[in-house]
């Protein structure tokens, strides 16, 4: 109920429009400084986090603030990451969404307006408290890590390909001028053609969950194995679906697999939609599984989609992105790579951590060798004046 379209999410909206603006803000003040290189790795991860604490969650934005960083490090394994901050903030959050009386969902019946939908389900639950624990630490880390990923590739995806890019500004461009100044609703997300495409090709292209998932089969079944034999797998065997490798297979994609094309041919089961009939349905094919399979598909995805057309507009409306040093050494060339075409410049990859996967940091190592995520573009200004548009 806390991820219905249209009588939940529809209702929430307004919380999240408020961050998308406020994000934007947030990016013109960092990127004002210096040459304006910004790691949008780290700065869509933090406002990934953010939708999620202020609007699914209703949570405070200074507790938000105060929690944001401390959960994201943890997660991440990130050098800073402080022993026990992430505790603190589960028990901080957990008090909060428990002792909320303004949150609500639709099936209250109140009259009063949806608002913290989660923590008014976590209220109605009934759960045991570790269970409580273990959702909400479950949804901060994939309620954010997977969009912040995401949204972070296809910038990545647009700054190599900067015609594409102008493609786009002139759709987002087009979406606010038809608002006439109004605020977005809800429906009004289903305007958007290309930039859909742009975040279908991203999910196909750089899976958050390159692993894929587990599944246990519920009856025997049989597959084709090496030397086109048949193999037996029995019933409760443990199989994993893969979306790395077919995602990229040039078999079920063509010859452009490797390759981000937003223009491709998807079918409409593929196209990941919002605000319109039938756009809360699981993007999903046999060669296809970004948020994994029904029935058993992800349980936020509907979320996700409408944040980040919110954040992705906003973003794309008032700025441009090119790749930063020494990400520019990538632009041109066939991903992921081992090492660059000359031989001696900075490889290039996703890292898969913790079951998702970000773009790799060229310029830092965790001290005990583990790679860590980062991406530095450069973020240009596309209106002139002191505030961002719209």
């Amino acid at each position: 109920e806390a991820f219905l379209p249209l009588s939940t999410l529809a209702e929430i909206l307004p919380v999240s429009l408020a961050r998308a603006r406020a994000c934007a803000d947030r990016l013109a003040s960092m990127a004002s400084f210096g040459d304006g290189v910004v790691d949008m790795s780290d700065f869509l991860l933090h406002e990934a986090q953010a939708q999620l604490q202020l609007a699914l969650l209703g949570i405070p934005e200074a507790s938000m603030d105060a929690t944001n960083a401390d959960i994201r490090r943890t997660f991440m394994g990130h050098p800073e990451a402080q022993p026990g901050r992430l505790s603190e903030a589960m028990r901080d959050l957990l008090t909060q969404a428990r002792a909320d009386t303004s949150t609500r969902l639709p099936s209250d019946l109140d009259g009063c307006p949806v608002r913290g939908p989660l923590s008014r389900a976590i209220q109605t639950g009934g759960f045991a408290p570790s269970t409580d624990y273990g959702n909400m630490l479950l949804i901060l880390f994939a309620g954010h890590d997977t969009t912040g990923h995401t949204m972070t590739w296809l910038l990545f995806e647009l700054a190599r390909h900067p015609e594409l890019q102008q493609d786009v500004h002139k759709e987002v461009d087009a979406f606010f001028e038809a608002l006439g100044g109004r605020d977005p609703k809800y429906q009004d997300l289903s305007r958007f053609d290309l930039l859909d495409r742009c975040v279908t090709e991203t999910l196909r292209l750089w899976p958050a969950v390159a692993n894929g998932t587990f599944r246990q089969l519920q009856f025997q079944d049989e597959v084709v194995g090496a030397n086109d034999s048949t193999v037996t797998l029995p019933k409760g065997t443990l199989v994993n679906i893969a979306n790395w490798s077919r995602h990229r297979n040039p078999q079920l994609w063509g010859g452009d697999a490797e390759e981000f094309n937003p223009r491709r041919d998807f079918s409409s089961g593929e196209l990941a939609r919002v605000g319109c009939p039938m756009a809360a349905r699981n993007p999903q094919s046999d060669r296809f599984s970004p948020f994994a399979h029904n029935p058993r598909s992800c349980l936020g995805k509907n979320f996700a989609q409408m944040e980040m057309r919110l954040i992705l507009s906003y973003l794309l409306h008032n700025f441009s992105f090119s790749l930063a040093p020494p990400y520019d050494t990538v632009k041109d060339v066939m991903l992921p790579v081992a090492r660059s075409p000359d031989g001696g410049g900075p490889a290039f990859y996703g890292v898969n951590r913790g079951g998702t996967m970000g773009p790799l940091d060229l310029e830092r190592r965790h001290p005990d060798g583990r790679p860590l995520v980062a991406l530095k573009l450069r973020v240009s200004r596309r209106h002139m004046g002191g505030a961002v548009v719209a």
